[in-house]
């Protein structure tokens, strides 16, 4: 067994959820979910418009350097200046999204707190030591929610323009929905689809 990865989403309850995926099933736990979900899109957009600027910048630096014409350095500039807006723009959003999503998650812990929906780790436990399987991590743990792999029925991915559902059938009978931002949650989700077999 071996831990595939981790994503944010939120239940069908609406309550938000980080899922420690594993070959073998995974494990939801409250706690800071919704400012997390946004994390890898938000990596994404950041690394793609620095990427352009740097292009951008070091041919305007070769075409002036070389001689070139100075309306292919203005117009390389301009790029420039255009990636490093975007950039600032798009941070500076992420940053008031990531802002509300801190106070709701917040808000979330103060509510299951209060229900008792606190995740710690059960005494013996070691601190220090990654999990190896989702079962492990489950053993580890008080409060958090195992779905082992061999319990699931079907899964369906539904991909989306700005989100992934992910609807899951339990051999119990129940079902979970879980929607996020982050498409990681389809490929991650997506894989026990083998497992319903």
């Amino acid at each position: 067994m071996a831990r595939v990865g981790w994503v944010s989403a939120e239940t069908s309850s609406g309550a938000w959820r980080r899922l420690s995926v594993f070959d073998d099933g995974w494990v939801e736990l409250p706690g800071f979910a919704r400012a997390m979900s946004d994390v890898r899109r938000n990596s994404r957009n950041v690394l793609r418009t620095t990427g352009v600027a740097v292009l951008a910048g070091v041919l305007t630096l070769l075409s002036s350097a070389l001689g070139g014409p100075t309306w292919l350095t203005a117009i390389g500039a301009l790029v420039v200046v255009a990636a490093l807006v975007r950039n600032a723009w798009q941070g500076t959003a992420a940053s008031m999204r990531n802002a509300t999503q801190l106070q709701q998650d917040a808000e979330e812990r103060r509510r299951e707190a209060a229900a008792g929906h606190v995740v710690r780790m059960r005494p013996g436990a070691p601190r220090w030591r990654r999990a190896s399987s989702a079962a492990e991590l489950h053993g580890w743990l008080e409060g958090g929610e195992l779905v082992a792999a061999s319990d699931i029925v079907e899964v369906v991915v539904e991909p989306g323009d700005d989100t992934t559902r992910v609807r899951v059938l339990l051999t119990d009978g129940s079902r979970r929905t879980y929607t996020s931002p982050d498409d990681a949650l389809g490929r991650l989700l997506g894989t026990f689809v083998d497992h319903s077999a």
